[in-house]
């Protein structure tokens, strides 16, 4: 790799989805290679293992150039894929974890993903069938009549990776439809792919021994929320308060040291940031590169991005 990565400040590096072994490959997944890639394109030199890039933040002695590398959602591809290359490189990470999984709950927002980018020939496929389902749908004129309200080159105008199509399906899914319509909007497209739908549950998300792993090999684990809300600044101080308490006395069982988070779908308002102070937490992450406003607010760069500059 010839070109470098240009560091302006100090960030964290945010990663998902990865394929390899069980997991498929589908819109914003990246394989072992690429994750190589990336760690040698940014400089293994410039990438501080997650305790250390935290202790230089709270202290404020990083460097311009210094890194992390960040992880959300609790995805059963990252134990697999992801941490045996940390492992190789001598590197540790932060692990955002949100909890219902642990406790029964399978989450929607994973299951849908997984069925949307794997189950049509493209994502544009699924898109085709989303939006005609829509038309058809007796709320067709409340989402029309509101897309109006829509501007693809505003909306998510961070997040430059977005198409307008997956733009559009953000607004509706997360701005127009109550959780309720896009719930059984979805449950019935995937009702009549026939898909099965045990067999995914078990490929999706970590386990409790995962965590377990993460935590003895020195990575850094932190809150996601509860129950990863799409739109979780829309909540209520109250359900904010409970999302992180929840997910934190989830995650004390397994670390007693939880000072960090990454926002949920980058959502979060005035609120969140008091209830997380409240919770003592003091280091938190955003999912874009808007200059650091506190450090509850820490900028990240999606590896798309990089992966774009490879």
């Amino acid at each position: 790799i010839m070109k470098s990565y240009k560091i302006k400040f100090p960030h964290g590096i945010m990663f998902h989805h990865f394929h390899g072994k069980n997991h498929p490959i589908a819109q914003g997944t990246i394989g072992e290679e690429t994750l190589s890639d990336i760690i040698e394109f940014i400089g293994i030199e410039n990438i501080l293992n997650a305790n250390e890039w935290a202790h230089k933040f709270q202290n404020h002695t990083l460097k311009s150039n210094q890194v992390c590398l960040t992880f959300d959602d609790a995805l059963k591809s990252q134990v697999d894929i992801a941490l045996p290359k940390l492992r190789s490189n001598g590197l540790t990470g932060f692990f955002f974890i949100y909890s219902s999984i642990f406790e029964g709950v399978k989450e929607k927002l994973e299951i849908y993903r997984y069925f949307r980018t794997t189950q049509f020939s493209s994502i544009n496929d699924f898109y085709e069938d989303f939006f005609n389902y829509l038309k058809k749908s007796p709320i067709s004129n409340k989402i029309q009549n509101k897309l109006k309200n829509f501007n693809s080159t505003e909306y998510l105008k961070n997040f430059t990776f977005y198409s307008k199509s997956d733009k559009k399906f953000r607004y509706i899914r997360d701005q127009i439809l109550k959780e309720e319509e896009y719930f059984m909007i979805m449950d019935t497209l995937i009702q009549e792919s026939k898909i099965n739908l045990e067999k995914i549950y078990k490929n999706l998300w970590i386990s409790e021994k995962d965590l377990k792993k993460i935590n003895k090999e020195g990575h850094v684990i932190g809150l996601h929320s509860y129950s990863h809300p799409t739109n979780f600044s829309a909540l209520s101080y109250k359900n904010q308060n409970e999302e992180y308490i929840k997910n934190k006395k989830h995650l004390e069982k397994i670390t007693p040291e939880i000072f960090t988070m990454s926002h949920p779908a980058n959502s979060y308002n005035l609120d969140t940031l008091k209830i997380l102070k409240n919770l003592g937490i003091t280091m938190g992450f955003r999912a874009d590169m808007n200059p650091i406003k506190s450090n509850l607010e820490i900028p990240r760069q999606d590896h798309s991005i990089i992966t774009n500059m490879l």
